[in-house]
């Protein structure tokens, strides 16, 4: 556990991200870091992010890819305010549930902490595309990409910062950014709890209702991964918030399957009328 120093530092970039929902679209990214959403590698964000409802409690994760890549999100879980998105009443709701809404940044070098004047900043720059989202509740909403910001990070009201485990992938998104290739296809396997689903090709989660740890949210649109096979996120308790991706062979092997069954009814039904030339004993 660590909080901001107090002492201003050197500056640094940060990339501001957002994640949430509208009313019948589930988790989207809505906005994430430009130079990810160019190469349609801001999925990223919703393989890490999740963590506790609170306004004052900062997380930071580091996530490596397969490469030499290597990522810093410092990111909050609050609630969505209706000021935030044309609604009149506290909170931004889907139903009678309050919005959950990750914010946060991503940084090129470990930041030294987090400060309320930072989220500040996050919360401007991604206001006008969370309201947009939000109010359009559309599912082909695009994602907004971000440029970066310039922030001292120990300057300000200090938060207090978690760090989580880092999260190791198997893709190499190094590669990616770089042009060189895309990152090779991978599953993730999740509990078996109830799923929300997003557009075509991206699905999202949040925790259960009512439960204050909300994971990440929506998964953008992988270069790679196979057109018939989308993202999904599902209500987990407890844990971080992990994408299951269905590759094709998984497909292929559930119609063989089918086929075969549907053949030996088929032939059992020809033995009981006799199509053999005797009955069945």
């Amino acid at each position: 556990m660590m909080t901001g120093t107090g002492t201003p530092g050197p500056t640094q970039e940060f990339w501001p991200f957002a994640i949430t929902r509208s009313v019948h679209t589930g988790f989207r990214i809505v906005v994430a870091p430009g130079f990810l959403v160019r190469y349609d590698q801001h999925h990223l964000l919703a393989d890490v992010t999740g963590g506790d409802v609170s306004d004052d409690h900062v997380y930071l994760r580091e996530y490596r890819d397969q490469g030499t890549l290597s990522l810093w999100l410092l990111y909050r879980v609050v609630y969505l305010r209706g000021a935030d998105v044309g609604q009149g009443g506290e909170f931004a709701l889907h139903g009678s549930r309050r919005t959950p809404l990750v914010e946060g940044v991503v940084c090129r070098n470990r930041p030294s902490g987090a400060t309320g004047e930072l989220f500040g900043t996050v919360r401007r720059v991604c206001a006008e595309p969370l309201r947009l989202f939000f109010t359009s509740d559309s599912g082909t909403y695009p994602v907004h990409p971000s440029e970066p910001v310039d922030a001292v990070p120990g300057d300000g009201s200090p938060l207090r910062v978690e760090e989580e485990p880092a999260y190791r992938s198997a893709r190499n998104v190094q590669a990616a950014l770089q042009g060189r290739r895309h990152p090779p296809a991978t599953s993730w396997s999740v509990g078996h709890d109830g799923v929300r689903v997003g557009t075509a090709r991206e699905r999202v989660t949040a925790r259960r209702p009512g439960d204050s740890r909300t994971g990440a949210a929506a998964a953008g649109a992988d270069a790679d991964r196979g057109r018939g096979a989308g993202a999904r996120l599902r209500r987990r308790v407890g844990g971080p918030a992990r994408v299951v991706r269905e590759r094709p062979v998984v497909v292929g092997v559930c119609v063989l399957a089918l086929a075969s069954v549907c053949a030996l009814i088929a032939l059992l039904l020809r033995c009981r009328a006799g199509h053999f030339g005797a009955p069945c004993t």
